[in-house]
């Protein structure tokens, strides 16, 4: 069963999360998606799978300046809003421009893989003109300050 952890309980499991906005409404307003409700909100589905973060990374053949950068990465974020299973991703850039990618963390890994297939690839090959990598992660432990707490899967 999924557990968090505050500094006046210690561990507890998830069903007795006290949801740390004042109310679940509010807490759907800010975070509107049901992933990012479960997330932030402790809404957790006892049978969770293990959490996974993912890092892809590609060289770029022309470094991009943070402002390119940026740019490009507005543009391919509507692509990843709503992705199934998906918590939140984090656009990287490398200090010398040469290096971009991305940090998620998903739900499960299988709704990690359902997003880097093949078209996934063909897209960022012609995005970025390179070959991405991806890595995978089990996540146990995630340290959320937003919600000021620290959530485990297990």
């Amino acid at each position: 069963m999924p557990e968090f952890y505050n500094a006046e309980s210690g561990w507890r499991p998830m069903h007795h999360l006290q949801i740390s906005f004042k109310n679940e409404q509010r807490c759907r307003e800010i975070a509107p998606q049901p992933q990012i409700q479960a997330l932030n909100c402790g809404l957790y589905n006892e049978e969770r799978m293990p959490m996974i973060t993912t890092i892809t990374t590609f060289k770029l053949s022309t470094p991009f300046t943070r402002e390119q950068a940026q740019r490009v990465f507005l543009s391919t974020a509507p692509k990843y809003q709503g992705a199934a299973g998906l918590f939140r991703k984090c656009y990287l850039l490398s200090d010398d421009g040469a290096t971009a990618g991305g940090v998620y963390l998903w739900n499960s890994r299988q709704e990690a893989e359902a997003m880097f297939t093949q078209p996934w690839r063909t897209f960022v090959r012609e995005k970025y003109g390179t070959e991405p990598t991806i890595t995978y992660f089990e996540t146990p432990v995630v340290v959320d300050n937003v919600t000021q707490q620290v959530l485990t899967d297990e």
